[in-house]
């Protein structure tokens, strides 16, 4: 069934990589011992443990002795943000930060543009947000051909895998690229648009500034990001993503 059009799916609001792992958890369950709700989590969980090898090779190859790599790639593996948003939370986005940073770390050491295009690709398929990183490196790889091929191969994984996804399941693919493009959180909880509906009730002037605010969340979100990117343009390109991601969860509406 369509998980976009499906009732009882409720509302999934990503491009439909999940839904390629979800199977293979599915196809694995059926053919083994273990349960479905153990496979489904183990995924995130590898996630996470490639996560803090691949800060411990970034840590060594940046110049760090042996004993500041492993510090450094225990704080993540040891963190309880990370640690409760796989295990307890239940979310996947263990997987897109990884994928985000084998780009990274595939573009920063040795240069290898297919390879870090091929899993910046995969990232935004799993979650649209590492499209941010898409402009940092394009505006540092400097030649035509470079940044036309990078972009290239960045932008047609999350096409063809979209595509193979509505040609098999999908009726109205209108439904997802709607959901998955336009999510923004959840308007009055988090962020600006929270702070509003705390005195909506007895203030009904705060109340029309978080409708506007919600309207206009968009254009909000596109100058923000607009400027730490113009603003960023001499910095590393790992320090230019966390500013950026920094100004945007600052601006949007449903987070903060």
């Amino acid at each position: 069934d369509d998980v976009y059009t499906s009732a009882a799916a409720g509302r999934y609001p990503y491009l439909p990589f999940q839904m390629y792992i979800i199977g293979l958890s599915f196809l694995l369950s059926q053919s083994s011992t273990v349960p479905f709700v153990v496979l489904i989590k183990l995924f995130p969980i590898l996630a996470d443990v490639a996560i803090t090898v691949v800060i411990w090779h970034a840590a060594r190859r940046s110049g760090a002795d042996s004993q500041k790599a492993w510090f450094l790639s225990l704080l993540f593996a040891f963190n309880p943000v990370s640690i409760l948003t796989t295990s307890y939370h239940g979310q996947f986005d263990a997987i897109t930060i990884l994928l985000l940073l084998l780009g990274w770390f595939f573009w920063h050491f040795g240069k290898k543009l297919q390879a870090s295009a091929a899993f910046l690709g995969l990232a935004i398929l799993s979650k649209t947000w590492p499209v941010i990183f898409l402009p940092i490196l394009l505006m540092r790889l400097r030649r035509t051909q470079r940044i036309v091929l990078y972009g290239l191969i960045t932008l047609s994984i999350p096409i063809a895998l979209t595509v193979f996804y509505t040609l098999v399941l999908s009726d109205d693919p209108s439904v997802m690229l709607r959901r998955a493009l336009t999510h923004s959180g959840v308007r009055g909880w988090w962020g600006a648009s929270g702070l509003l509906a705390m005195g909506s009730s007895n203030w009904t002037a705060l109340a029309r500034a978080g409708d506007q605010l919600f309207r206009l969340r968009f254009f909000i979100i596109a100058a923000a990001a607009g400027w730490a990117l113009w603003h960023t343009r001499r910095q590393s390109t790992l320090d230019a993503l966390v500013t950026i991601l920094l100004t945007v969860f600052a601006v949007t509406v449903g987070m903060g």
